[in-house]
């Protein structure tokens, strides 16, 4: 089986680690996760093998904030985003991933200020996740002095129901994507799927299998890590799900 390689254990903003096993075909092909952009080499190399990479934009709306103390806000990234377009990274490989949303009146809103900003900006691929606030998550919430989020399960099921199904539904109609991570909705689709087979220039046919990462998990079995970070990163999130 071929190896799909994804970038969850870390950050390319802070690791050039990918590079090697994409270069020497390890990986036919990967998706890169950041909430920041890569380092000069790094983007270097992506341009270089544009063909096989699928960039995974996180972009929350919460950047500057206690949230994301050390994450550019979200007109700011979404520009670099373009900026990296201009220099010949294919926007059509850009997702841009709305990871996590808070699900609140004021923390959907802000995930729909995002999708709107990135779709007048040409962006059509979008990817979201709800809020997992795990023991250690809520403990930081409360030393801050913010409120605890709901979870999914807590959450007022008619702002979801609304984001999914009327909000998606608009800008589905205007040609965009939505995909979400292990949410049951009609969205639900692995990180690694037969779109991003086919995106690559690989049979979709080889999305074969499911990964063994979680219960939940949709993508592939051909999903393979390429990094070997474990701890929370420089940008220092406060709901980052490492301790």
């Amino acid at each position: 089986m071929l190896k799909f390689g994804i970038t969850e254990r870390g950050d390319i903003a802070f690791s050039d680690n990918w590079i090697k096993p994409v270069k020497d075909g390890y990986v036919l092909a990967a998706i890169l996760i950041s909430k920041g952009m890569p380092t000069i080499r790094g983007q270097e190399a992506m341009i270089d093998m544009k063909d096989r990479l699928i960039f995974h934009a996180t972009t929350t709306g919460f950047g500057g904030t206690i949230l994301e103390p050390n994450v550019v806000p979200a007109a700011e990234r979404l520009e670099q985003l373009k900026t990296f377009c201009n220099k010949g990274f294919p926007m059509t490989h850009i997702v841009i991933r709305v990871d996590p949303m808070i699900p609140t009146s004021k923390g959907i809103a802000r995930a729909e200020s995002v999708i709107k900003l990135a779709y007048e900006l040409g962006f059509r691929r979008f990817r979201y996740s709800w809020l997992d606030c795990y023991a250690h998550v809520k403990t930081r919430f409360l030393k801050t002095g913010l409120p605890v989020p709901p979870s999914i399960t807590e959450a007022n099921t008619e702002l979801v129901s609304s984001f999914v199904n009327e909000f998606c539904s608009e800008y589905e109609a205007k040609g965009c994507i939505f995909e979400s991570c292990a949410e049951i909705n009609r969205h639900q689709t692995g990180c690694i799927s037969a779109r991003d087979f086919k995106l690559c220039g690989l049979d979709p046919k080889e999305a074969l299998g499911k990964s063994s990462q979680r219960k939940q998990c949709r993508c592939c079995a051909a999903k393979t890590e390429l990094l070997s970070t474990k701890g929370r990163c420089p940008h220092n999130c406060l709901y980052c799900y490492w301790r």
